[in-house]
């Protein structure tokens, strides 16, 4: 049967959506921000005999120089038969066609890195990092949120006056993003300035401590970012971990806690992501203060690739 790829549309909505209905543990993104994805993003297609069999989309970051691959997903019917594959391709023939476009990345979980294994060799992707993800659920009522002063620490929240002298200040940079990158919710990021509406906006709440009062860039300790949207099972709200203080991530809760409460009053759900070197059992011991049972019982690892389109360009 004759596949057809092509740009998606809003009224592609329903088909599109169907395809995985409980994807990412029903954290799945793409229902609240389909229409936006069509008018902001790029989404794309793969038809079949008029059924939607397959579905990618891209973002375009770091001032248009670079495609991010997210969201992609393939009818289980049809799944291991080169759909994603013929998609990608079709995909890649397309960012060829956006001026200045030199860098396309992507995020895969582990489990699925072998259906993807034999396209990222061909297409010269090269790993960036590893990630791992730890899944919390918990239902706001029952939270007790309650803070202590952390001593000759300053735990606040980062607007866009902190984030920037953080972006500006080159060893806060290396020290919260060594890979090169800001990754928020599987997306990578350079971290610069082009991309601070990316870091900062009506979904985003980021928290900083601080190793002084005078919170200068340099005494930045940990930082975490937080991405939030509607899904089907409540509020996912998401946190990235940036920096290696992670005894200061009990405070960090506290604030983003607070932060959840005006969301919604009833059940949320977290990933919380971190580099594979960060301690697990002291993240969810952070959880555990605040009456959640059993943090972190679904986790796994995901790697970030990147490859460059136009070699002049590094």
């Amino acid at each position: 049967m004759e596949k057809i790829f092509r740009r998606a549309t809003l009224e592609d909505r329903e088909g599109v959506l169907s395809l995985s209905p409980d994807l990412y543990f029903g954290r799945d993104y793409l229902p609240h921000m389909y229409d936006s994805v069509i008018r902001e993003y790029r989404g794309y297609v793969c038809e079949e005999n008029g059924t939607i069999i397959g579905f990618g989309m891209i973002s375009i970051v770091d001032g248009g120089e670079t495609a991010t691959r997210r969201g992609g997903r393939v009818l289980e019917s049809h799944q291991g038969q080169g759909v994603f594959r013929d998609l990608s391709d079709y995909m890649t023939r397309d960012l060829y066609t956006i001026p200045n476009m030199k860098y396309s990345t992507m995020t895969i979980n582990k489990k699925h890195f072998d259906l993807s294994r034999s396209y990222i060799n061909r297409e010269n992707y090269k790993l960036v990092m590893k990630i791992m993800i730890m899944l919390v659920n918990y239902n706001i009522s029952d939270l007790q949120v309650t803070s202590s002063p952390v001593n000759n620490i300053v735990i606040t929240e980062i607007d866009r006056d902190l984030f920037a002298t953080i972006l500006n200040c080159k060893p806060s940079r290396d020290y919260l993003f060594p890979e090169k990158f800001v990754r928020i919710h599987c997306v990578l990021y350079r971290p610069s300035m082009e991309n601070l509406e990316h870091f900062l906006n009506e979904e985003r709440y980021v928290v900083g401590s601080y190793g002084e009062k005078q919170r200068r860039p340099e005494s930045i300790r940990l930082l975490t970012l937080a991405s939030f949207f509607p899904c089907k099972v409540g509020t996912a709200y998401q946190i990235d971990i940036f920096g290696d203080k992670i005894e200061d991530f009990h405070a960090h809760l506290c604030l983003h806690f607070k932060k959840i409460s005006t969301i919604t009053k009833s059940f949320a759900t977290s990933g919380i992501m971190f580099g594979m070197d960060m301690n697990i059992e002291l993240i969810k011991s952070a959880f555990r203060q605040f009456n959640i049972a059993s943090p972190g019982d679904t986790a796994f690892e995901l790697s970030a690739y990147r490859k460059t389109l136009y070699e002049h360009s590094e």
